[in-house]
């Protein structure tokens, strides 16, 4: 009975450790779309691509970029900046850096480990 209980016991906190450990990791949504961004002089929309972590964790991003499939790469930031748990990072540029808005675009941030984020294709008009 004690084997019965303790085999029921172990399975359970190793479920909750898998479950733990799943949740801690940093779990980054990266959005991109086009904004009128308030205290900025110029009024003109802007184009924002914005990192959200949900995980438990910090972590560290290293690049902002929006992809065309056949324009190649915009780079929007390359420096390093730390984006703390349950928070976001966003990153602004002008509307005049797209090439084609009738084509969609992918945001793609990158953290200090190599690991890259995407966004699903977005058309931006």
């Amino acid at each position: 009975m004690i084997a019965i209980y303790a085999a029921i016991v172990s399975t359970a906190l190793l479920f909750w450790e898998i479950i733990s450990w799943w949740l801690g990791q940093a779990r980054i949504e990266v959005q991109v779309y086009k904004a009128v961004v308030a205290g900025i002089p110029n009024d003109k929309p802007k184009i924002c691509i914005q990192a959200i972590n949900h995980g438990d964790k910090d972590i560290t991003l290293c690049l902002f970029a929006l992809k065309h499939k056949d324009k190649g790469f915009i780079v929007f930031e390359e420096n390093i900046s730390k984006l703390e748990a349950r928070n976001f990072h966003a990153v602004y540029r002008e509307e005049e850096y797209l090439h084609d808005a009738l084509n969609p675009y992918v945001a793609i941030v990158r953290d200090a480990t190599g690991r890259k984020y995407t966004s699903k294709p977005t058309k931006i008009d």
